[in-house]
Formats: C-alpha cells, sequence, structure tokens
C-alpha cells in the first residue's frame, strides 16, 4: 500500500532510478526539496545517534549520510560501491556533503580497485586510506539447487511449448544503463537459432515500459518481462537459466553476477 505518512512530499531520492522511486534521483530534486531532504535527514541521523550512542557507524556511500554523521563526532567508516562517484560526477549541488563524508572517515572501503583509483584521484585523499574488500553473497543461500523447471515457469505463465527451451535470464532494475536494449536487440538474433531459446527479464524500474515495447516492436515473443523477485525466487531462476548476463554499459560490483556464479 501507499505510505500514509512521511516527512518529505516527494519520492527518495537515488544516484540512477530505483524500481521504488522510478523518476527520483538526487539530480531532479529543486533546491528547496534538496535543502528539506538534507535537513530531514540530519534531524532523524542525529536522534538515532543520541538515543542508539554507537562506538562506531558504518555508512554506505561517500554521500549525504556520512556527512551528517560527521557533524556529530560520532567515529565512523565508509564503503563505497562506486554510485557515489556517478553522483559525484553527476550532482554537483552535493559535492560539499559527499567530500566531508568522505574526507572525515576513519576508515575508507572500496569494492574494487579502480574505485580505489577513482576515490583517490576525485576526493583527494591518501591511497593508504583505501581499503579494498570486494561484494560478497551468501553461499548458503546462493548454491546450485535442483529446480522444477515446468513449475517455475507455469507460475510465470510461459507458455508450456516454450518450457523446453534453454533459458537466457536477466536480473537488474531496470535502468537506461543497465543495458536491456542490448539484450533485446541479441535476443532477435539467438531467438533464431534452432535451440530457440527464451528469454525472462527479473527486475523493474523506468524504462520498463520502454523496453516492453520495444520487445513488442521486434516481434520477439520469447522475451518475458516477470517484474521483481524476491530471494527464493531468484535462486530457482538462477538454477533454471542455461546463462545468465548483464549487458549494462556501465556498472560497478552489481551482485547479480555473483549471485549467478554461485547457483
Amino acid at each position: 500500500g501507499v505510505n500514509q505518512t512521511y516527512d518529505l512530499p516527494f519520492n527518495f531520492p537515488c544516484f540512477t532510478t530505483h524500481p521504488l522511486s522510478p523518476t527520483t534521483t538526487f539530480g531532479s530534486l529543486n533546491e528547496n526539496e534538496r535543502h528539506a531532504m538534507i535537513q530531514t535527514m540530519r534531524t532523524k541521523i542525529k536522534a538515532e545517534l543520541a538515543s542508539a550512542q554507537p562506538d562506531l557507524v558504518h555508512v554506505h556511500h561517500g554521500w549525504i549520510m556520512g556527512a551528517m554523521v560527521a557533524e556529530t563526532r560520532v567515529p565512523y567508516v565508509v564503503s563505497l560501491h562506486g554510485t557515489e562517484h556517478h553522483g559525484y560526477s553527476q550532482y554537483p549541488a552535493y559535492r560539499t556533503l559527499a567530500l566531508a563524508a568522505i574526507q572525515n572517515a576513519r576508515a575508507i572501503m572500496a569494492l574494487t580497485e579502480k574505485e580505489k583509483a577513482n576515490a583517490v584521484e576525485t576526493y583527494k585523499i591518501p591511497e593508504k586510506r583505501v581499503t579494498v574488500i570486494p561484494n560478497g553473497i551468501d553461499t548458503r543461500v546462493f548454491q546450485p539447487l535442483a529446480v522444477d523447471k515446468r513449475a517455475v515457469l507455469d507460475n510465470y505463465r510461459i507458455p508450456r511449448a516454450d518450457h523446453d527451451q534453454p533459458i537466457v535470464f536477466f536480473a537488474s532494475k531496470l535502468a537506461p544503463h543497465k543495458g536491456v536494449d542490448i539484450l533485446l536487440r541479441a535476443a532477435r538474433i539467438y531467438s533464431e537459432l534452432a535451440e530457440k531459446p527464451i528469454t525472462l527479464i527479473a527486475g523493474d524500474g523506468e524504462v520498463r515500459g520502454a523496453m516492453e515495447l520495444m520487445a513488442r516492436a521486434m516481434n520477439l515473443e520469447r522475451v518475458y518481462f516477470i517484474g521483481n523477485q524476491n530471494q527464493t525466487e531468484m535462486v530457482a531462476l538462477y538454477n533454471l537459466a542455461e546463462v545468465c548476463v548483464l549487458p549494462s554499459t556501465f556498472d560497478y560490483f552489481p551482485l547479480a553476477p555473483l549471485e549467478a556464479l554461485a547457483c
């Protein structure tokens, strides 16, 4: 249902669009909205820290939240995920806060060596302050499993005629940079192979409608958009797929390839 109690009269912003906030990015907020969001976040974070009195705070992203924690003098560490680098380059109104968040952290963690190099160059921090700690997943959850293919495909209303075909699987938010259009152009080629593969596209986001229209315009009858899936459903789908794809035009360290490999 729709949230009936809220602090701000607009959707939460993200670095790029998000399935639960399909039109609101940090760049789409006007100046008044930006100030309202920052002040609300400042009030909430300071109240929470005063209540919890933590010894250390772990902040995800070198962004607004870290700057709010820095104002409280509570020690904190920052995990960089790469998307804050996108935000820093695309949304200059937030740069002062982003720099405060990163430069005042007791320790900084990056997912990859490239992100570490980006951070050192962009935020002017010493290389020795950044430690690379790659993403991880729970291999007790994401693992090879025997799955009833017919039952799973019936659940998504895939026609029985397509149940014996190989599966190409895509899982991500449906944002422009995730390359769903590239996948559809590839599907036009591989769907004509003798094996007649089907394509399952899991996820949601701002380009879903456009991509569904593109698939229809290209007469891609074996491409199915199945929407957001929970963790259990994702494990089954990974295990059914002959191949998983993520044709992003840019990305940082997405979890989907790790999850697919583990399955």
